[in-house]
This record gives C-alpha cells, sequence and structure tokens, in this order.
C-alpha cells in the first residue's frame, strides 16, 4: 500500500470510528444534524478513496458530536503525506496569475448575472460583469465584488461573504451555492459541495459565508460555484473564486 493511500484510508478509519462511537448513525442522519452537507459527501468521506476537505471533516466531527479542533491535526499530518505523495520530484509548474502580477488576491469572476463579493481574509475581490440586455431568469442573480485586505497563508483557513441580490421572479428556497469541477484533492483549496443560501425574496439580497482552506503550498487555485435550486436547476450564475495562497 502507498504512502497515500496508507494516510487516506488511515483518516478514514478515524472518521469510521468516531461513527461508531456515536451509536453508528446513517449518513442521512448526520446529513440532518449538518444541514450544509449531502449524505452521499458524508459517506465518501470515511470511504477512504481520497482525503476529505476540512469543511468536510468538520460538519462529519459535528453531526457525531464531536469537537473538530481535536481532529484538526489528524487530518493536516494525513493531507501534508497526500501532497507530499502528488508531487513526485516535483510538481508541474503551476500557472501563474495572469492578471496584473503582484500582491496576493481573491478574484470572483462571475457567469450569466452580477453578484456581490466580500471576502474576510483575501486580499483583493473584482468581478465580471454580464453584458448589458441579458434577459432575467424566474430565479435569476446579481452578484457584485467589492476589496478586502489580509493575506492568504498556505493551509490557512478564509471565509468569503457572497452577497447574492435576487432578480428574478421567484423567492429561493432551499437554494445553494453548488461546488463546480473535478472531486476535490489535497492540492486544492477546500471547501463544502454545497453551501446553503437563505431564503431571499425577489428583490432582496443575501449574504452567503463560504469557508475557504488553502492549500499547504503556495500557488494561484480555483473555486467555482453555481447557484442551484432545490431539484438541481441552475440559476444561471456562476461565482468563480481565484485564490493567490503564499
Amino acid at each position: 500500500m502507498s504512502t497515500r493511500a496508507r494516510a487516506v484510508e488511515g483518516f478514514a478509519g478515524v472518521l469510521a470510528d468516531l461513527r461508531e462511537d456515536a451509536g453508528r448513525p446513517s449518513f442521512r442522519v448526520l446529513a440532518g444534524r449538518s444541514g450544509a452537507i449531502s449524505h452521499t459527501t458524508l459517506h465518501e468521506a470515511s470511504q477512504g478513496r481520497r482525503l476529505p476537505s476540512w469543511e468536510t471533516t468538520v460538519e462529519y466531527v459535528r453531526a457525531c458530536g464531536a469537537d473538530p479542533a481535536g481532529y484538526r491535526g489528524r487530518w493536516e499530518a494525513a493531507r501534508r503525506e497526500v501532497l507530499a505523495c502528488s508531487r513526485p520530484g516535483a510538481a508541474g509548474p503551476r500557472r501563474r496569475p495572469t492578471a496584473g502580477g503582484s500582491g496576493r488576491r481573491v478574484l470572483a469572476v462571475l457567469g450569466a448575472a452580477v453578484a456581490t463579493l466580500a471576502v474576510l481574509g483575501g486580499a483583493e475581490a473584482a468581478a465580471h460583469l454580464p453584458s448589458a440586455g441579458a434577459r432575467p431568469a424566474p430565479g435569476g442573480a446579481a452578484v457584485q465584488a467589492g476589496p478586502s485586505s489580509g493575506a492568504l497563508s498556505p493551509g490557512g483557513t478564509h471565509t468569503a461573504t457572497v452577497r447574492l441580490r435576487n432578480t428574478g421572479t421567484l423567492t429561493w428556497r432551499s437554494y445553494v451555492l453548488r461546488r463546480l469541477g473535478p472531486p476535490q484533492h489535497a492540492e486544492d483549496c477546500q471547501t463544502i459541495p454545497e453551501v446553503p443560501v437563505p431564503a431571499t425574496a425577489p428583490g432582496a439580497t443575501t449574504s452567503v459565508p463560504v469557508t475557504v482552506t488553502a492549500p499547504l503550498h503556495p500557488g494561484p487555485c480555483v473555486v467555482r460555484f453555481a447557484l442551484t435550486g432545490p431539484q438541481g436547476r441552475r440559476a444561471g450564475t456562476e461565482v468563480r473564486l481565484r485564490l493567490e495562497v503564499g
């Protein structure tokens, strides 16, 4: 068994033991206790196929009635092993930021709508607005971006507050910001897969806190979300966070 597999399976065993100690509740029960993460993600966390994100670990541990602080050290140790195994010799060159050179920053890039992003613990935020004349969808959104200050340190946890304005005709109920892209790995920025969005009436604005754990190595990373309704239907808005870690 490889070092990476031992680290991942070892941490999965820690989570599985915690669930046993909690009386072996079903993953649907754990998801209900969490209210922030799906039962499939919680199930995956204890299977040993990949290391769960810290945010997933927090929700898993809390749902089992334990304190996440007691598991941070073990998660970080497993993550270091996974990262060490992910770069044989030297990892391939990571993409460098293409816009404007210096300084740590968080860049929010929005797809078919406009949104508000304020990042706590980031450095700088910006947004690209949609072209004029776009027709609002019934569940549409508007997103903007504002400046912030601070630094993103390797392995650090930061909270971005995404401000969404409902520009459609329907009240958002049971909406989420659903993470897009492939499954998360230890070298990626870590978030929970689905971030709950508060109920929001047409014309109203809501704030959605998104917790991001930075990778242990410096460089840029991108996190993409789509505003998604209860039936999995996208509202047409993509939020992209670009973090510069170092």
